[in-house]
């Protein structure tokens, strides 16, 4: 582990929070290196996200940091132990203390064939390492089986295509990594997507947090993996705005803040674009979910990013976001959350790239300024530059494709910003400029003399939002998109995200793109705030007899939306 390592702890509440959450650690696994011939700048730091363990076998296993949160029937085939941690071997020696709980699965439960190529290459690997010769042994391997492994290796791992729309329902049917032992807290009060008795208020997830059995299970949970660490920066929360888990998410934060006084937070606030019951009743129970969570975490949190591909997520009729370049079905979530995980891991780069970089307060105390502590998200996925064009020449002419990750609020790169976080990823210094763009008219001559990224989108925004405090990151790498992340770009563009003439072949997949995310701190906050406000002032929270059963108060929802409606004011410029 790096000396300089700067931790952060993520938590997953909610199935939906699963989803993106699942994606993001696909999405950095994928930028791994393995091999020590690797070539090139290390551009991130994979300890702050990531911890390094041993197996039963003293085997060194890169694990997440991470503590996921569902409900009892969200895992299907989840391998929770795997073969990393097989605790039901009677010669395993447990490399950590306290008890280990082993989540199981039906022996019924179908693999779709990710999973299987996936339990197929950790046999081979697991095989390989338990024998002492096996060096020896694979050299002299036979031409036949020594292409059958190199296509498991290709196929899981890098080119292979899958096509898994129809094979997820949860997300543990497409998670590629091993969680350790301790990163799963199962609510079995509570079933998955049970109608009878569903988790969808507030007070349900409060409820769960006074149970001693939850609460401490956390408690527990929370401090194994932040004692370990040496710099702690803070924790991510990925929770389900929309439900009970909204509920628990707040109380969980009050009790981090209590613990963790001085640590940065930053609560990522989801809802998927589509759900299933769009009643009238279903809307004013998402909506007040969001009130009062809102205000909670305004209080205890450094910072808050509701995003979804849904422009309004508490309105029955919700319009769905729509990109250049990339065909999602709205409808499953596999898809919408692999959108919002691309842009959560763009955007969380500044504070976990190996030199130079900055904390995770830098970013929160940078945007929260005067009680601005709920921004916007906007991303340009992928970011593409024509082959003809150069950064300078697409800077000039506008030609940035942006799409807002937040409800109401508008994807516009001129608008009034407070303070803003920009970060460019995948875009090489060699396509800064051209022999043309001296000759080309544009409105800034300075920006043609710029040589690196880094200083031309400095520059450029400089001048661009002129006043407003800007913090821009730019890395080389791009961000990698092989299997299981789903089939979303259009065919225009190519297996390394170049944007081409031609039509990419229905055999090759996109395997990287370069992206751009801007945090945001801006006038349209106050759009967003004056909405859930007003539409909440319409709603008899007496009629709202779930919430009245689970604690929620009149006197309570009154102050919820006053103190709401105080919010807003700060997004209002005199």
């Amino acid at each position: 582990m790096s000396l300089d390592t700067r931790e952060v702890l993520t938590l997953q509440l909610g199935h939906y929070a699963n989803f993106v959450g699942t994606h993001w650690w696909n999405i950095q696994e994928s930028s791994f290196v393995y091999s020590t011939k690797a070539t090139g700048l290390k551009e991130i730091n994979h300890d702050v996200l990531f911890r390094e363990g041993l197996t039963l076998n003293n085997e060194v296993t890169f694990t997440p940091r991470l503590i996921a949160v569902d409900l009892k029937g969200s895992l299907n085939a989840l391998r929770s132990a795997g073969i990393l941690y097989d605790v039901n071997s009677p010669n395993d020696h447990i490399n950590w203390s306290g008890d280990v709980t082993l989540h199981k699965f039906d022996a019924l439960t179908s693999k779709n064939e990710f999973l299987t190529d996936l339990e197929k290459e950790e046999a081979g690997l697991l095989e390989k390492g338990s024998s002492k010769d096996s060096q020896e042994k694979d050299e002299l391997e036979n031409v036949d089986d020594k292409s059958d492994k190199v296509e498991m290796t290709e196929g899981v791992f890098r080119t292979k295509l899958y096509d898994l729309d129809r094979s997820v329902s949860v997300w543990s049917d497409f998670l590629r990594l091993h969680l350790h032992p301790r990163s799963l807290c199962l609510i079995e009060d509570y079933a998955h997507n049970d109608e009878d008795r569903p988790f969808e208020v507030f007070g349900s997830g409060q409820q769960l947090m006074a149970d001693k059995k939850y609460s401490q299970e956390l408690e527990d949970k929370i401090h194994y993996f932040t004692e370990e660490c040496d710099q702690l920066q803070g924790f991510h929360i990925l929770f389900d705005q929309y439900n009970g888990f909204s509920g628990l998410t707040t109380q969980l934060m009050q009790d981090l803040v209590d613990d963790f006084p001085n640590k940065s937070s930053i609560a990522f606030g989801l809802y998927p674009p589509l759900v299933e019951d769009m009643t009238a009743k279903s809307n004013a129970t998402r909506l007040i979910n969001t009130m009062l969570s809102l205000e909670k975490l305004m209080e205890h949190c450094s910072l808050i990013l509701p995003m979804s591909l849904s422009t309004n997520p508490w309105y029955k009729h919700p319009n769905i976001q729509h990109f250049p370049h990339i065909q999602y079905k709205p409808d499953l979530n596999y898809h919408s959350s692999a959108v919002l995980a691309a842009s959560l891991d763009t955007s969380s780069l500044p504070y976990r790239q190996v030199t130079g970089g900055m904390n995770m307060s830098d970013i929160t105390d940078s945007l929260n300024i005067l009680g601005r502590k709920v921004a916007s998200v906007q991303t340009s996925l992928p970011f593409t530059i024509h082959p003809n064009q150069t950064l300078v020449s697409t800077l000039t002419t506008d030609d940035i494709h942006w799409t807002s990750l937040t409800p109401l609020t508008k994807a516009d790169t001129v608008k009034p910003t407070y303070q803003q976080s920009v970060v460019c990823r995948g875009i090489s210094n060699s396509r800064v400029r051209g022999r043309l763009d001296s000759h080309r008219q544009s409105g800034n001559h300075l920006l043609q003399n710029c040589s690196t990224v880094q200083e031309l989108m400095t520059l450029y925004y400089s001048e661009r939002h002129a006043g407003t405090k800007t913090v821009v990151s730019t890395f080389q790498d791009k961000m990698k998109t092989v299997a299981p992340f789903p089939h979303i770009f259009s065919k225009k563009i190519g297996s390394h995200g170049q944007i081409q003439d031609t039509e990419r072949s229905n055999l090759q997949g996109v395997e990287e793109v370069p992206a751009m995310t801007a945090i945001q701190s801006t006038d349209d906050m106050f759009s967003m705030l004056d909405f859930l406000h007003k539409n909440s002032m319409r709603i008899n929270i007496k009629k709202m007899h779930n919430f009245i059963e689970t604690g929620l108060e009149e006197d309570d929802w009154t102050e919820c939306i006053n103190n709401i409606a105080s919010a807003s004011v700060n997004y209002c410029r005199p």
